[in-house]
């Protein structure tokens, strides 16, 4: 109940995100972009020490989340991960219950397919097939990877 409540308040915040980052003002920004709120409201006041324009921390999250939509995309990842294990231990207390397994199954696809995202969200990926031929077992995945 609590916890499923919960989990859809945290991901109607990691989609706020995106929405956010989905506006047409917003993708305009930066010279096309997209909007960095996420990256200069939340994440540099908390490396406020450690940040430095051009330094290594710049550089990775400029590199991970440059934009705000590539932060929704991590964000969605990182939580939908978090919500495997808890899925596994839900069908183990309760086996019998078919709410147990939905929830399992949701939250698998869901973190697969944010790793799906989140690795055809860089430049060199966008248009690989990689994640398409490990999907179906192609050997030609070893050559995009």
């Amino acid at each position: 109940g609590w916890v499923a409540f919960l989990g859809c308040g945290v991901y109607a915040a990691v989609l706020a995100v995106w929405v956010i980052a989905a506006m047409p003002e917003n993708l305009q920004q930066n010279g096309g972009a997209g909007s960095t709120y996420f990256m200069d409201r939340c994440i540099r006041p908390l490396c406020c020490l450690c940040w430095e324009d051009g330094n290594s921390t710049d550089l990775f999250f400029r590199r991970h989340i440059g934009n705000d939509m590539m932060a929704g995309t991590w964000l969605f990842f990182i939580f939908a991960m978090l919500l495997v294990p808890y899925a596994f231990y839900v069908c183990i207390v309760e086996p019998d219950d078919s709410y147990s397994w939905l929830t399992m199954g949701s939250n698998a696809g869901f973190a697969f397919g944010a790793a799906v995202m989140v690795y055809t969200m860089y430049p060199e990926h966008v248009g690989s097939s990689a994640v398409w031929n490990l999907c179906t077992c192609s050997r030609a995945h070893l050559m995009d990877l």
